[in-house]
């Protein structure tokens, strides 16, 4: 096998894994639109109703359990946004945004 065959098998095979992700996130959150953008823990994410767009989430700290990013009814997440988890950062302040409706 050549270098540029296993470079094409190598991108395949993730995306097969992307593929598979979305559809297991999917099966979970039929109330919303939320799209997967890469592969990350769907355990540890709450979705509410009717919010859609890509959700991508970055952790870096694969054994920490306790984090859980919860996202709203009706919310609009934007491209080129990103949300990550770095657990040995401990935040003074939690921004959160509400909506009116």
């Amino acid at each position: 096998m050549d270098f540029i065959e296993k470079i094409v098998r190598f991108f395949f095979k993730k995306n097969d894994f992307l593929a598979q992700h979305k559809k297991s996130f999917r099966v979970q959150n039929s109330h919303n639109n939320i799209s997967p953008m890469n592969i990350f823990p769907i355990d540890r994410v709450k979705v509410g109703a009717h919010s859609y767009g890509g959700l991508t989430l970055h952790t870096y700290n694969k054994k920490n359990k306790k984090d859980i990013l919860v996202i709203g009814n009706y919310v609009s997440i934007s491209s080129n946004v990103a949300f990550s988890w770095m657990s040995s950062i401990k935040p003074k302040h939690f921004a959160h945004i509400h909506s009116s409706q």
